[in-house]
């Protein structure tokens, strides 16, 4: 969504129904979750094994994600068995090696939200819509914090606490992103994305006055965000007023992202 998307033959496809999705903008998210979750586990005691296996899970979501759109929009008159049996294998051994009831959790997450996403899916036109893009986005973002839910052991009442707080943020800079992108393409209200990111702040705010297991500092990561959709919001700026490339905001948005996930790791 927010870079420019594949052509349509995607060097990335075969027959067995891996390949890179065909948004851009979701393929970004989920690399960030990855790093994100992945330092998360590193900086706690972390099984090697397990975080080998999160690894492999979330690979094989990212090269299944378009088949899985494919085949529920067909109403699974298309079929793609092996993205399902190896994304089913792999989340089933994650799911009985480190069980637990944090890592239950946050599994009864993600497949509650996919399922809400599959829901949007059905319908016949294969554009995605922007609610569609934004729940899948949130989708993705779940992996920051399932990779070091399951990956690092044991995970105690504050951990868990802290790791959720965290994703909560990165959750709702995730969809802020894409829902800053249809903004300047006059697809949704300027004022959308500043009205989203400030209801995902203001909770995370007021989760971490209650509970206090992060550093303050990490309120620097909410800055750039926030002033961002404001600026946004006020100058309702789109592609076609500022004659800016899809491309360059892509590769702005890119940066912001990322920047983001750094910030968040330095200041936790």
């Amino acid at each position: 969504m927010f870079i420019e998307k594949h052509s349509s033959k995607n060097l990335f496809s075969s027959g067995f129904g891996f390949k890179l999705p065909y948004e851009h903008g979701l393929t970004m998210i989920w690399l960030g979750s990855v790093i994100l979750g992945v330092f998360l586990s590193l900086l706690r005691s972390t099984l090697p094994q397990t975080l080998l296996l999160m690894l492999l899970f979330a690979i094989t979501v990212l090269f299944s994600a378009d088949s899985f759109l494919e085949m529920i929009r067909s109403r699974f008159k298309k079929l793609y068995p092996l993205p399902l049996v190896l994304v089913g294998f792999l989340g089933f051994i994650n799911y009985v090696l480190s069980f637990t009831l944090y890592a239950a959790i946050v599994w009864g997450m993600l497949v509650v939200s996919f399922i809400i996403w599959s829901l949007l899916t059905l319908k016949k036109t294969k554009a995605q819509s922007t609610t569609e893009l934004t729940v899948g986005a949130f989708v993705l973002s779940i992996l920051s914090l399932l990779i070091p839910v399951v990956s690092a052991a044991p995970v105690s009442f504050n951990d868990f606490i802290s790791m959720t707080l965290i994703w909560w943020l990165f959750a709702g800079f995730s969809c802020v992103l894409i829902l800053h992108v249809d903004s300047l393409r006059e697809r949704i209200s300027t004022t959308i994305p500043f009205v989203v990111w400030l209801s995902f702040f203001l909770i995370f705010v007021v989760a971490f006055v209650i509970y206090q297991n992060l550093s303050p500092l990490i309120m620097i990561a909410g800055i750039e965000p926030t002033l961002h959709s404001f600026r946004q919001a006020l100058r309702k700026e789109s592609l076609r007023i500022s004659k800016r490339s899809l491309k360059a905001v892509g590769r702005e948005q890119t940066l912001r992202l990322f920047l983001f996930v750094v910030l968040i790791l330095l200041f936790h």
